[in-house]
């Protein structure tokens, strides 16, 4: 990624839209929502990956509920269909997982519930890649995404480091 303005600029278009997301109608699941935490994944991480935010979003660590992910049996012709990902409601344990690990289960999601609240409002998305359908779920709440969108795309790094080491410090 040689320019990242043009990136984070799309960041805050994405945020906007989650920060939108419980005036959707929940009778259907918009397609601005899917793309709007797909692509975001996608432009957070290789934000990440190129060294174009500070330190603190590439390591910072977001407190996020998980669920029990239950994939069919390896041998069962389903396992590998999606939507074949069942995620238990009751237990919800709670863990802090890196910006990026989030952004690698949204770029990879197999799995995939919508969260909706009691006032039928869209309000996150539950889902897991494939490396962990027998494992866990993350409940991405689109208030918080939206938040660290934001925050990343302010997130501009202080230094930048040329070929073989050598730093030149951003003014």
């Amino acid at each position: 990624m040689y320019e990242s303005a043009p990136w984070r600029t799309e960041l805050r278009k994405f945020a906007a839209t989650l920060r939108n997301a419980p005036m959707w109608p929940s009778e259907e699941v918009p397609f601005e929502l899917e793309r709007a935490m797909f692509y975001s994944g996608v432009v957070l991480r290789k934000l990440i990956e190129d060294r174009k935010l500070t330190d603190s979003i590439a390591t910072k660590k977001v407190r996020v509920a998980t669920h029990t992910a239950t994939a069919p049996e390896k041998s069962s012709f389903w396992r590998n269909m999606p939507g074949s990902v069942e995620f238990e409601w009751q237990n919800a344990a709670f863990e802090d997982v890196t910006v990026k690990e989030l952004c690698s289960q949204i770029v990879h999601f197999f799995g995939l519930v919508w969260w909706i609240n009691d006032d039928d409002d869209f309000c996150g998305m539950i889902l897991c890649s494939y490396r962990q359908q027998d494992k866990k779920g993350y409940l991405i709440e689109f208030s918080a995404w939206a938040d660290l969108l934001d925050e990343a795309s302010d997130a501009w790094p202080s230094k930048i480091t040329w070929g073989q080491g050598a730093e030149r410090t951003v003014e």
